[in-house]
């Protein structure tokens, strides 16, 4: 991933919002990607999706602080 990031998450999603319309006509090209990672990479990977995704698809993002539990071996 050009932002740096070590792994990710890509799954499919459904949904609808206030326009209830879809940008692609493939149903199943809405997807959510999870991404934990460090501050630097954050800001990175929200850059990439400001310049190259925000103004031209339709697209709704977050970040919000984890906490990640894992049993390590």
């Amino acid at each position: 991933m050009t932002c740096g990031a070590s792994g990710w998450t890509i799954t499919p999603a459904r949904g609808a919002g206030p326009e209830n319309r879809h940008t692609s006509p493939v149903e199943s090209a809405n997807i959510k990607i999870e991404l934990m990672a460090s501050t630097e990479v954050m800001e990175k990977a929200w850059e990439l999706l400001s310049d190259k995704y925000f103004p031209h698809d339709r697209v709704s993002a977050w970040q919000s602080p984890v906490f990640v539990a894992r049993f390590d071996q």
